[in-house]
């Protein structure tokens, strides 16, 4: 039942309320221990959440949030979001996302709740009474106070579970776009196809580990699957290529996913309703999750093992392939090939730069725009061919010198070129001699038929950029002064306070001490304005 009501505007530093449990907090805004989103129905408690999940971490009111199905006095079930209300702050930005998806926000304590601040009182609303009737929750608004009755409560973690995905704008080939070089993929593959899939990546040298899933009964009492999947290989592959990420998102019994957390992972080309990065806490961490479209989601409560992929591939060598006897190995004479740098036209993360001295004053101007983290962030050293700038993160917005990416872990190439033959980046630290303390950059020779030049500079030679780049400035110290001069005083300046005529024409000036006027303070015009 909705009755009418006039809520009253609090007032600066007004400290008596009607309403239990709220008070001013430091900014003069009135707050209870609780925040309430009233929604009408199901899709908009979803909207709230996707939209507060795309402007806060929901790790911090995940504990002590709760979500009702609430029944108004007329019969009409709604929800009802409770959340902690540590700060103004807090609250204010679930009113922008409430506000956005049709809802209301409500802040009190316990049972009753007054409507959230507006630009038609900054500091909120106080009741003029409270309802005696019998309710769980009461809501007071700037047009009804209404009671509701609590149904049952809905679990956050559950909620992600049910929540199916949707495309994303693009498909499989705008995500692929994105992805990273570098960045990890996980593979669920049927049995029958698995063997023929793992030796494919084998063969390519992919770093990857792989498990088989068999279908397991579900604890009693629990449903973790939404339904048992077939028997399916569970792969986890690291720096795919991706010409074989086309490959295997369009093979039949494949499904790649993007992993999101640690034990999340989304199928690519989909995402889910409400950002999963900003609740990790919802998850449990002995479990791994896969959200596939069409399928809901796959909890696998004990994920087995994740072995190589050389554990898992049936090797059947004929007998005569089969040594007899050890044999010592000799050493072949011409089996060594140079190595070279060629183009590829592969762009990765720019990580480090190049810059020549003749583009030294670029960097300077550039240092005047660049923010304080990332004059933190970069680093930087003179060498012979310029000043080589490098950032783990990268450098995005140092668009000077020659752009270099890694060819391996701190090996750095030019931009769109590579190192031939394409060995492991393991293999190719060591042939360089290791990069223990210090990074390789590898440049092209004079002429294009020389071999590639490799200079190596030690992590102690490098220093931020801020500091690299300040000019030195000289401090001049003053010397102390034994006394504070006096001032310099011309003459002596006599202020004469007389009283003055009723008519007083012109204002009485300063007369030298020792003068006076020789025809009296009244028997002169000087006397008459005195």
């Amino acid at each position: 039942m909705q009755r009418m009501a006039m809520l009253e505007h609090v007032a600066l530093n007004q400290t008596q309320f009607r309403l239990p449990g709220v008070a001013p907090d430091a900014r003069g805004v009135l707050v209870g221990r609780q925040g309430a989103v009233l929604l009408p129905s199901f899709d908009r408690l979803v909207a709230f959440f996707r939209l507060l999940s795309q402007e806060l971490l929901l790790d911090d009111l995940l504990p002590a949030l709760k979500i009702l199905q609430v029944r108004s006095r007329l019969g009409a079930f709604e929800h009802v979001v409770l959340l902690p209300a540590g700060s103004s702050h807090l609250l204010d930005r679930c009113a922008r996302a409430a506000a956005l998806c049709g809802a209301q926000l409500f802040t009190g304590s316990d049972r009753h709740f007054v409507k959230y601040r507006d630009r038609r009182s900054p500091l909120g609303y106080d009741v003029p009474t409270l309802l005696t009737e019998p309710a769980d929750l009461v809501f007071y608004g700037e047009t009804f106070t209404q009671g509701y009755s609590r149904e049952r409560e809905l679990s956050f973690g559950r909620l992600l579970l049910d929540l199916e995905l949707r495309p994303r704008p693009g498909g499989v080939m705008a995500e692929l776009r994105e992805l990273q070089q570098g960045e990890t993929v996980v593979l669920t593959v049927r049995q029958g196809l698995g063997p023929k899939v793992l030796g494919y990546l084998y063969r390519h040298r992919v770093r990857a580990l792989a498990a088989l899933l068999l279908p397991v009964p579900a604890p009693p009492g629990e449903r973790l699957l939404v339904a048992p999947p077939p028997p399916s290989f569970l792969v986890r592959a690291e720096d795919l290529p991706p010409r074989m990420l086309r490959l295997l998102c369009g093979l039949p019994g494949v499904v790649v996913f993007s992993l999101v957390l640690d034990q999340v992972a989304v199928q690519l080309g989909y995402r889910h309703l409400i950002r999963l990065s900003a609740c990790p806490s919802a998850f449990q961490k002995d479990r791994f999750y896969l959200f596939t479209a069409g399928s809901g989601c796959q909890v696998l409560s004990s994920p087995p093992p994740l072995l190589p992929l050389e554990s898992l591939l049936e090797t059947d060598l004929p007998p005569a392939m089969v040594p007899a006897s050890a044999v010592r190995p000799v050493a072949a004479a011409g089996l060594k090939v140079p190595l070279r740098l060629v183009h590829t036209g592969v762009r990765r993360r720019v990580k480090a730069a190049l810059v020549p001295w003749a583009r030294a004053g670029w960097l300077k101007q550039l240092v005047y725009a660049l923010p304080p983290t990332l004059l933190g962030e970069y680093q930087a050293a003179p060498l012979e061919d310029g000043i080589f700038v490098v950032s783990p993160r990268g450098l995005d917005v140092l668009p000077i010198g020659a752009l270099l990416q890694e060819a391996a872990p701190s090996v750095f190439v030019p931009v769109g070129m590579a190192l031939s033959p394409r060995v492991d980046p393991e293999v190719l630290v060591q042939h360089l001699g290791g990069t223990s303390g210090r990074y390789l950059l590898v440049l092209p020779g004079a002429e294009a038929s020389d071999s590639p030049r490799v200079l190596a500079l030690a992590h102690e030679d490098l220093d931020a950029l801020g500091r690299r780049m300040l000019a030195p400035m000289e401090v001049v110290p003053r010397p102390r002064l034994a006394e504070v001069p006096r001032p310099r005083v011309d003459r002596e300046v006599l202020l004469v306070n007389e009283p003055l005529g009723v008519a007083a024409l012109a204002p009485l000036r300063g007369m030298p001490r020792g003068t006076q006027d020789p025809q009296g303070p009244q028997g002169s015009p000087a006397g008459e304005g005195a």
